[in-house]
């Protein structure tokens, strides 16, 4: 098993989250969209909005960490 320094571990660990919780919001708008889930009876609009321009920043920012090389 190669060994990754703290750092490293941190951007994967990063990536790997946001990636699950960008698919997680994909798949939540595409269920919306189809009409199989109602989610302005759960949460709110400008919430739901609000949590996927986060993690698309967020998702971003980790890309860059990620190809960044020194």
């Amino acid at each position: 098993m190669p060994y990754f320094p703290l750092k490293q571990r941190l951007k994967i660990a990063l990536g790997g989250f946001l990636s699950l919780a960008g698919f997680i919001i994909l798949l939540l708008a595409l269920l919306t969209a189809t009409g199989t889930v109602n989610l302005e009876g759960v949460v709110k609009t400008e919430f739901i909005v609000t949590v996927a321009i986060v993690v698309g920043v967020l998702d971003i920012i980790c890309g860059f960490l990620l190809f960044w090389k020194k």
